[in-house]
C-alpha cells in the first residue's frame, strides 16, 4: 500500500507542475505528465481499462461541443475521465499548439494564455487525475493484477506452478487458477472466489469489486501434448464472451497457461504486436488476452526463433461466430 500512496503523491505533484507552468513550457509539461502516466504500469493499465471500457465515442462528443465556454461532459464520470484523457491526447500530439488553444477557448473566458491554462487545467486535467486518485483508492486494479502475476510466474515461479500442474495434469487448471485467485486477493480484489450462476454456467472467478459489476476472467491451459491446444483455447475465449454477454460487462480477460515448451505469441492482429496486453474486440466488447510461460524449458526471448514459437491469432480464438446472447452458432 505504500506503493500506491506514493504513486498518489507523485501523480498529485505531476499535476501541479502542469498547473503552475507557463504557457511557454505547458506542452512540455504536458508530455512529461503523460509520459509518467503511460510509463507506470498502475496508471498505465487503469488508462487502458478506461479507454476500451467507456463507451463515450470522443470524436462523437467532440464533434457535438460546438459553444464555447458551454462544453458537455459525458453524465458518467467514466466518460468524462475519458474525454479529458483523450483531449489532453490531442493537445500532445499537436505540434502548433492550436489544439490546446482551441480546447483552452472551450473552458475559459480569459485572455491570457497563462491564466486560460490554469482554467483548462482545473477543467480537464482535474477531473481525470482525480478519477485516477479514486481507482487507486479502491484497488483492485485487476489489469495490473494480472500483469503483476504474469512477471511473478515467469521470473520467480516457473518451476513451482509447471510441478503443480504435473502433478496432476486432470485437475491442472483448477490447481493453477487458485493460484491467480489467491493473486487478485492479496492484491485487492475482495471476493476471487465468488462464483454467481449465470445462464452459461460458472465463471473462473467473478469478483464483485465493491459494485454490483462482476469480474469475468477464464483461466486455460495451453499444452498440446495433452490435447489442450488451440481448440481449448478457443473453448475458453467462448466461454468468457458468453460471459460478458450474460452480465453485460464490457471487458472480460483471458489467461492462458502455457505448459508448453515453445514460446506463446499472441496476435490477434497487426496493431496488437504493438501493444501489451494483446486484446481482441468482439461483438462491441474488449477482451484481453494475457499468456503466461509456466515451463521452464521454453525458450527465452533472447533466443527465440520463429521455429520455437506458436502464434495464437483471433481467427484462432474466435472460431465459429458467438452470438450476443452468449450461445455458440
Amino acid at each position: 500500500m505504500f506503493y500506491l500512496r506514493d504513486l498518489r503523491v507523485r501523480l498529485q505533484e505531476r499535476r501541479n507542475r502542469l498547473f503552475k507552468t507557463g504557457y511557454r513550457t505547458y506542452d512540455a509539461e504536458l508530455r512529461y505528465m503523460l509520459q509518467f502516466l503511460c510509463d507506470n504500469p498502475y496508471t498505465r493499465s487503469l488508462l487502458i481499462t478506461l479507454d476500451v471500457s467507456t463507451s463515450v465515442d470522443f470524436d462523437q462528443w467532440a464533434a457535438e461541443q460546438t459553444s464555447a465556454r458551454e462544453v458537455q461532459f459525458p453524465e458518467s464520470e467514466e466518460g468524462r475521465a475519458k474525454v479529458c484523457y483523450r483531449i489532453l491526447r490531442r493537445c500532445e500530439n499537436n505540434e502548433n499548439g492550436r489544439e490546446w488553444m482551441r480546447w483552452g477557448h472551450a473552458f475559459s473566458s480569459e485572455t491570457k494564455f497563462d491564466l486560460m491554462l490554469r482554467d483548462f487545467t482545473e477543467a480537464v486535467v482535474d477531473p481525470l487525475v482525480n478519477f485516477l486518485h479514486d481507482q487507486i483508492d479502491d484497488g483492485g486494479n485487476v489489469l495490473y493484477l494480472i500483469e503483476r502475476f504474469k512477471l511473478k510466474a515467469e521470473w520467480f515461479r516457473r518451476q513451482e506452478l509447471f510441478s503443480l500442474y504435473q502433478a496432476n495434469t486432470s485437475v491442472g487448471e483448477r490447481s493453477l487458477d487458485r493460484e491467480l485467485r489467491a493473486s487478485l486477493f492479496e492484491g485487492g480484489v475482495d471476493y476471487p472466489f465468488s462464483q454467481p450462476s449465470s445462464p452459461s454456467g460458472e465463471a473462473d472467478i467473478v469478483a464483485l469489486l465493491g459494485s454490483d459489476d462482476p469480474l469475468v476472467l477464464e483461466v486455460k491451459i495451453f499444452d498440446p501434448e495433452r490435447s489442450k491446444g488451440k481448440s481449448n483455447l478457443r473453448q475458453g475465449f467462448h466461454q468468457v464472451v458468453s460471459y460478458a454477454n450474460d452480465y453485460n460487462e464490457s471487458l472480460g480477460y483471458l489467461v492462458i497457461l502455457n505448459c508448453s515448451d515453445k514460446r506463446l505469441v499472441i496476435s490477434p492482429n497487426e496493431q496488437s504486436l504493438q501493444e501489451f496486453p494483446p486484446r481482441v474486440t468482439h461483438g462491441g466488447k474488449t477482451y484481453f488476452i494475457v499468456p503466461i510461460d509456466i515451463n521452464p524449458d521454453t525458450v527465452s526471448a533472447s533466443k527465440d526463433k520463429p521455429a520455437s514459437r506458436i502464434t495464437i491469432s483471433e481467427s484462432d480464438l474466435v472460431g465459429e461466430q458467438v452470438s450476443s446472447g452468449g450461445q455458440q452458432a
